[in-house]
């Protein structure tokens, strides 16, 4: 009886559908890697969208997976270690290089309260939304609602 019971339940396992493909982790950084160019701002701090032709800034990351560091080329004043958002009053400088570390995690920034791939460069957190060949990068959300927008360069 036990040996019918055993082999009843063992024939009634039926292969199911197949598991979807899973999709890039939040913390997955193999995405981010490359040079990516900066190309506008959009909203309050600037009233408008800014372009990198109105402004004359240059600005561009590239990440190294690898190694863990990203090197910030820029021609405009940083202040606080700001490295991604470009920020009032504008000053532009020679060209320089910055060099910090970042991590790409999941987690909440600021008050939104939802989890989202957040972009630490030093001790720095920016939400970020990555594709293909953008990059959107904001501060804390309840600060401001400025978005900066990068365009994967290679």
């Amino acid at each position: 009886m036990v040996f019918f019971l055993i082999l009843v339940i063992v024939s009634c396992n039926k292969p199911g559908p197949p598991l979807p493909t899973p999709t890039p982790s939040p913390t997955d950084t193999f995405s981010i890697t490359g040079t990516w160019t900066w190309v506008n701002q959009t909203g309050p701090s600037w009233d408008n969208t800014n372009q990198t032709f109105d402004t004359m800034i240059h600005r561009t990351l590239a990440f190294d997976t690898a190694t863990g560091i990203v090197l910030i080329t820029h021609n405009d004043s940083i202040p606080a270690q700001n490295y991604l958002q470009v920020s009032l009053p504008l000053i532009l400088v020679s060209p320089e290089i910055d060099t910090a570390t970042f991590e790409v995690t999941a987690g909440a920034n600021g008050c939104a309260f939802i989890s989202q791939q957040i972009l630490t460069i030093d001790e720095t957190q920016y939400g970020i939304q990555l594709s293909t060949d953008t990059l959107r990068v904001y501060p804390n959300p309840c600060v401001s609602k400025a978005l900066d927008t990068y365009i994967r360069s290679n």
